[in-house]
């Protein structure tokens, strides 16, 4: 389903044919339409006839306004296309002759409008064939009926202005618009690759002043000349854990887990974060949910072998906190709203 149509460069979008504007139009001119059909009515013999060309040129007039792509489909247009005639047909085969009413020949005049958006959409020729066969649909009825075959032919020429401008359009026109479509999408596609860099630049700039600030002390006091000593040792140690969470669990190397899996450590608890990927694209309360479950869980342990795992995209859980101790082992799982839920065999 198309959602941008300059980037799919629908040339409604010029047209202005998706905006409620054309469609309160379209809507004006078909209730005008309509007043003119039922005017006509008593010179036709049925009524059933009115209603149905009605509904032929509705259907073309929706068409040319509504369906996607540029050019405009071609079993769509050709309905369209075949709007006119076919409405004319019906009608024509109804009107007693002689006809009473100037009027009789609305389908044509109502379905020119439809046929010069057609042309417009790139499908200049069956817009004419169109054209050219709703004549031939009068030429037809006037011989049926033994009159002069070109009799008010006349009026259905009048639709060659418009269908005319709408070709000038589709050659002259169009190829320009192709050009903006175009010119649009590669600026588009520019402004996003900008935009990334700036905020990749923007990400490394943050994550350098981050390890500035971790590191830097450790390291100026690791280039003296002075032992380290077993508190700075395990400060190292613990340096070395929360910058490799970093990169292995980012959703868990923030706040309040990786506070939580820096005081697990330091009580003498092994903690292992992964992150796969599963509270990527979820919303801000589930994911907080889970990162206080996990931070949690961490509070509670003070030795062994903590786990913690966000799942792949499209589980039925969103994480997973796996403590051993011993013998002894406690699973944890936050379902898709991360709320725990108790789990101590279930496998992944």
């Amino acid at each position: 389903m198309i959602s941008d149509p300059y980037r799919s460069g629908d040339i409604r979008t010029l047209l202005g044919l998706q905006t409620w504007t054309a469609r309160v139009l379209v809507a004006g001119f078909f209730a005008v339409i309509c007043l003119i059909a039922v005017n006509t009515m008593p010179g036709v013999t049925s009524a059933v006839a009115t209603f149905s060309a009605l509904a032929v040129v509705a259907v073309g007039s929706i068409l040319v306004i509504s369906v996607d792509g540029d050019p405009m489909p071609r079993t769509a247009a050709t309905v369209t296309a075949l709007a006119a005639p076919v409405a004319s047909a019906i009608i024509l085969a109804s009107t007693a002759w002689p006809p009473t009413f100037a009027w009789y020949l609305w389908p044509a005049t109502a379905a020119t409008p439809a046929q010069t958006f057609l042309a417009a959409r790139g499908r200049t020729a069956l817009a004419w064939a169109g054209w050219t066969s709703t004549i031939v649909v009068l030429i037809a009825w006037n011989t049926m009926n033994g009159s002069e075959p070109l009799m008010n032919v006349g009026v259905q020429l009048a639709g060659a202005g418009p269908l005319l401008m709408a070709t000038f359009f589709a050659f002259k026109i169009r190829p320009i618009a192709r050009a903006v479509f175009v010119l649009r999408e590669r600026t588009v596609r520019q402004a996003a690759a900008e935009s990334a860099a700036r905020a990749a630049l923007v990400e490394r700039k943050a994550l350098a002043k981050q390890l500035d600030i971790l590191t830097r002390p450790l390291l100026e006091r690791i280039a003296s000349d002075r032992p380290l000593d077993t508190t700075e040792l395990t400060q190292c140690a613990l340096l070395e854990a929360q910058l490799r969470d970093s990169l292995r669990a980012p959703k868990l190397a923030t706040e309040p887990v990786s506070t939580a899996a820096n005081a697990a450590r330091q009580r003498g608890v092994e903690v292992v974060l992964l992150d796969d990927g599963g509270l990527d694209h979820v919303a801000e309360e589930p994911t907080a949910r889970v990162l206080a479950g996990i931070s949690a869980q961490l509070d509670r342990c003070f030795a062994g072998t903590v786990t913690a795992r966000v799942l792949p995209p499209g589980r039925t859980r969103l994480a997973t906190v796996l403590a051993v101790h011993g013998e002894r082992s406690d699973r944890l799982e936050f379902g898709t709203d991360g709320t725990p839920v108790d789990s101590e065999n279930r496998r992944e």
